[in-house]
């Protein structure tokens, strides 16, 4: 099995949760794109199908600009990781009765712009979730013998 992480918010700044969900994003697409390409080389799927994100430039700091872009954000997360749960299950890659637990995801969304220890830790939990999610698929991808040990 493949160990996959991802880095946690440290710090109550915009600049912080900015700079840690882009380099998660850089890190969760390649490993989503690593997940699809695999489908891909068996002629299971004809294309990825995944959504990307633009990012954003925060020389000039602008809270909608940054609010807008974290709904955004998650948006993108939930939309790409239910996208390869249903290619998962379309394949029968995950068993019954797992496999409708990997179209359902829920991430929270912010409200506000208030870069407090709660705020943090609700974007961290994000994180773990996504995290998690992203493990659960490199298992049964291995288990499915679609991934080598390493990839």
């Amino acid at each position: 099995m493949s160990e996959f992480s991802l880095t946690r918010i440290e710090k109550n700044s915009f600049a912080e949760i900015h700079s840690v969900l882009w380099s998660n994003y850089e890190v969760i697409m390649k490993s989503l794109s690593g997940l699809t390409g695999a489908l891909i080389s068996e002629d299971w799927i004809s294309e990825a199908g995944l959504t990307s994100l633009e990012d954003i430039d925060l020389t000039k700091p602008n809270d909608r600009q940054l609010y807008r872009w974290l709904i955004t954000y998650y948006d993108v997360m939930e939309e790409n990781l239910r996208t390869v749960g249903l290619y998962a299950n379309d394949q029968q890659i995950l068993a019954p009765p797992d496999y409708n637990e990997y179209v359902t995801v829920s991430l929270w969304r912010p409200e506000g712009l208030v870069a407090d220890e709660e705020y943090v830790n609700k974007h961290n939990k994000n994180i773990g979730y996504i995290e998690a999610r992203i493990g659960s698929f490199y298992d049964a991808f291995f288990d499915a013998q679609l991934l080598n040990e390493g990839e």
